[in-house]
């Protein structure tokens, strides 16, 4: 594998900090301040938003004003921005000093494309009053935009190497189900949170003890996918234990998966038996972001990296 180039170390840097971006994300929607501003691409009516409801341009509702939640909300759209022009910069390295390298190239071409139409989703989930269907894309394609980040960093640290053997390939064809099946499970996780969010709404003065109730389905078939998930975790790693022994970097990845998915699956019991607590909201939802990066990598390198002689 290569040393650190510019492009790679700020490739990394970009992808660290979209991780980073998710977990704020879900910090704003734990705290339900997804609506902290009202409006977008400006927050209630200005580019930068009020201390105090005093402050509000004429024709804003001060019952619609929390300081807290607006600068919070306000915050992750700073970092969003911050994170556009990131990118902007890991495709103008890449353009720069990996023109003829496609897989580096278009993963970065793709990564800002998106992330110019997650800007404008990211409004959309402001228009439709924070919508679950519309969260929901907006997750996952934040996941999409870390993944491309992601293989295109490993792209330009492994140029050169070598086809792996067929058992490491099917090791690659594996983790590409998981990941599938992950994604399903993130998405099953949106809808949940997305009914919770419409449930607060709805009965603001309903015990968050209350909000799962016992057989409700979204839950339930959320809970069940998770068994599904962490068994699949489980079957990449025990593969790549037997089937590739000798690749050290492919067992440690696999086993990350398995450790974070039994964490994620801890935290995900604990939200359900310990009365929703917005901590570990976040908990759950940046460990299962991790486990799919992880996966990512066990993928890139069950396709891209053959083990040591």
């Amino acid at each position: 594998m290569r040393s650190h180039t510019s492009y790679t170390r700020l490739a990394l840097a970009t992808t660290l900090a979209t991780y980073a971006l998710i977990a704020i994300g879900a910090l704003v929607r734990a705290a339900g301040a997804g609506l902290g501003c009202p409006d977008w691409p400006k927050c209630f009516g200005r580019w930068v938003p009020p201390t105090a409801a005093d402050q509000l341009p004429a024709g804003w509702d001060r019952a619609l004003f929390n300081p807290t939640h607006t600068w919070l909300e306000y915050g992750n759209r700073l970092v969003g921005v911050l994170i556009g022009f990131l990118i902007l910069g890991t495709l103008v390295s890449a353009v720069r000093r990996h023109r003829r390298d496609p897989a580096v190239l278009w993963p970065s071409v793709a990564a800002f494309l998106l992330v110019g139409f997650q800007g404008w989703l990211g409004g959309q989930v402001v228009a439709q009053k924070l919508d679950s269907q519309t969260l929901s894309l907006h997750l996952l394609l934040a996941l999409i935009i870390v993944g491309l980040l992601q293989f295109a960093y490993l792209s330009a640290r492994s140029l050169g190497a070598a086809r792996p053997a067929p058992a490491q390939r099917a090791i690659g064809h594996l983790g590409i189900g998981v990941s599938l099946l992950m994604l399903a499970q993130i998405g099953l996780g949106t809808v949940v949170r997305g009914a919770l969010q419409a449930l607060e709404k709805a009965q603001p003065t309903l015990a968050r003890s209350e909000w799962l109730p016992l057989g409700w389905w979204p839950d339930l078939a959320h809970r069940q996918f998770a068994v599904l998930v962490f068994a699949a975790a489980a079957l990449l790693w025990l593969a790549a234990r037997r089937r590739t022994p000798r690749h050290r970097a492919l067992r440690r990845w696999s086993l990350v998966v398995f450790a974070l998915m039994a964490v994620q699956i801890a935290a995900g019991l604990g939200l359900a038996y310990l009365a929703v607590p917005p901590l570990l909201q976040i908990v759950h939802l940046s460990l299962a972001t991790l486990a799919f990066g992880a996966l990512s990598v066990v993928v890139f390198v069950a396709y891209r990296e053959p083990a040591p002689a």
